[in-house]
C-alpha cells in the first residue's frame, strides 16, 4: 500500500514535469534566473550573517578588554598616588624627627590637598601610635600588632601591602569605610632611626567611583578581588553580603590576565580577568553572553527578513523579465497556429532584441512566400480547367 501510494505521487510529479505550462520558455527563464539569484543570496546572507556574528562576539570581547584595562589604568594610576604620598611621608621622617611640627606640617598640607585620605599615622614597631593626621586616640583594647595591615609590612618589609575594604576601627569616633595602604618605614625619633610602620587610610569612595560607571552591556558588570580572594568592589556587595549572591572566587584566582566562559551559577558568562600592578587586585569582567547570543539573533533576523523580502523581489523581477522576453515568441506561436489554422493573411510587426525581429520578418516572408504560392497554384487549376 505504501508503495503504490509513492508510485501515485511519482507518477503524478512526473505529469506535473511534463505538463506544457512548465516545460514553457517563460517558466524555464523566470525559474532559472530566481533560482541562480536565490542561491546567490542565500550564500551570500549565509556569509553575511557568520561574518558579522563572528564580528559581534569579537567586538563585544575588545569593549569588555577596554573597559577593563580603563579601570586598571584608573585604579593604577591612583593606587600609584597613594604610593607616592608614602613615599613622600616616608623621606620626611626619615631626616625629620618624628616628634617636630615640620613633619606634621607637611603631613597637614597633603591631608588637604588629597580629600580622599582619611588619615596618616606612624607607628613604632612595637604598635604604639607615634604622630598622625588627624591625630585620634586609638582605642584602648584594639590590638595593633595583631592587625593585617601591620602584620604584613613587618613580615615583608619590602612590600607595600594594601588591606580590603574595612571600616576603621583602631581611633576612637572613627568608622569610616576605607583601604588602608600600610609600609614598612625607618623614621628619626630623638636621633636615632627606628623601624615603623606607615599606614594610609583612603576613603573607599574614590575606588567605588572609578569604578561604578563601568558597564559591560545591560547586565554585566566588574568587581575587584585583593591577592587572597577578598572582595575589595562589588556592585551588588550588599547581596554578596547576605548570601543573595556569589562569585566563582577560586577559578578567578588561577588567572591572572586573560578571559574565559563560566556556567557557575546558572548563567553562561564571559569572565575576562586583569591585574593591577603593585597590590595584585584583580579586575574581573563579567559579560552575560545571552546578550551576545541577543546580537547574533538581531543580525539572524535582520538578514534572514532581508533575504525573504529579496526572494519576492528577484521572484517578481524574473517573471517580468520572463514575460518580456517570451511575449514576443508567444504571440509569433499564436500567429503560426492561426496559419496551421488556414489563416494567410498575417503580417507580423513584433519589436524585441534583433533575434526575434528577425524570426517574425522571416515569418512574414514565410507565410507571403506560402499565400503566393497558393495563389499561383490556384491560378494553374483554373487555366487548366479551362483549357480541359
Amino acid at each position: 500500500m505504501k508503495g503504490k501510494s509513492i508510485g501515485n505521487l511519482k507518477n503524478s510529479f512526473l505529469m506535473l514535469a511534463n505538463s506544457p505550462k512548465f516545460n514553457s520558455i517563460q517558466f524555464i527563464i523566470s525559474s532559472s534566473i530566481a533560482l541562480i539569484t536565490i542561491a546567490a543570496m542565500l550564500f551570500i546572507g549565509i556569509m553575511l550573517y557568520n561574518k558579522t556574528a563572528r564580528t559581534a562576539e569579537q567586538n563585544a570581547a575588545i569593549s569588555t578588554r577596554q573597559i577593563i584595562d580603563q579601570v586598571n589604568l584608573n585604579l593604577d594610576y591612583y593606587l600609584r598616588s597613594m604610593m607616592e604620598i608614602s613615599d613622600a611621608i616616608r623621606d620626611i621622617v626619615y631626616n625629620e624627627d618624628v616628634s617636630g611640627k615640620e613633619l606634621v606640617d607637611q603631613m597637614n598640607v597633603i591631608m588637604n590637598t588629597r580629600k580622599d585620605i582619611v588619615t596618616l599615622a606612624i607607628f613604632s614597631n612595637k604598635g604604639e601610635l607615634i604622630t598622625g593626621v588627624p591625630l585620634y586616640r586609638t582605642k584602648a583594647k584594639i590590638n595593633i600588632p595583631g592587625q593585617d595591615w601591620f602584620k604584613a609590612p613587618v613580615e615583608e618589609p619590602a612590600n607595600l601591602f594594601f588591606s580590603s575594604p574595612h571600616v576603621q576601627n583602631i581611633f576612637e569616633s572613627q568608622h569610616s569605610w576605607v583601604v588602608s595602604l600600610s609600609r614598612e618605614i625607618t623614621f628619626n625619633s630623638h636621633g636615632q632611626k627606628v623601624q615603623g610602620v606607615l599606614l594610609v587610610d583612603m576613603n573607599f569612595s574614590a575606588i567605588n567611583q572609578l569604578c561604578e560607571r563601568a558597564r559591560l552591556g545591560k547586565k554585566g558588570y566588574i568587581y575587584i578581588v585583593d591577592s587572597k580572594g577578598n572582595i575589595v568592589y562589588h556592585p551588588q556587595q550588599q547581596l554578596i553580603n547576605i548570601g543573595l549572591k556569589s562569585e566563582n572566587i577560586d577559578e578567578v584566582m588561577t588567572h591572572i590576565f586573560g578571559r574565559y566562559f563560566d556556567n557557575s551559577n546558572g548563567e553562561n558568562k564571559l569572565i575576562t580577568i586583569d591585574t593591577v600592578n603593585y597590590c595584585r587586585w584583580r579586575i574581573v569582567g563579567v559579560a552575560f553572553t545571552d546578550e551576545i547570543v541577543t546580537t547574533r539573533k538581531e543580525v539572524g533576523n535582520f538578514v534572514g527578513w532581508t533575504l525573504v523580502f529579496g526572494i519576492f523581489f528577484v521572484i517578481f523581477i524574473s517573471a517580468f523579465i520572463s514575460a518580456k522576453i517570451s511575449q514576443p515568441i508567444k504571440r509569433l506561436e499564436k500567429s503560426m497556429k492561426m496559419v496551421e489554422e488556414g489563416d494567410l493573411d498575417i503580417n507580423m510587426d513584433i519589436r524585441g532584441g534583433t533575434e526575434v525581429a528577425q524570426l517574425s520578418r522571416a515569418f512574414n516572408l514565410m507565410v507571403a512566400r506560402i499565400k503566393y504560392l497558393m495563389s499561383q497554384i490556384v491560378m494553374e487549376q483554373e487555366a487548366k480547367r479551362k483549357g480541359e
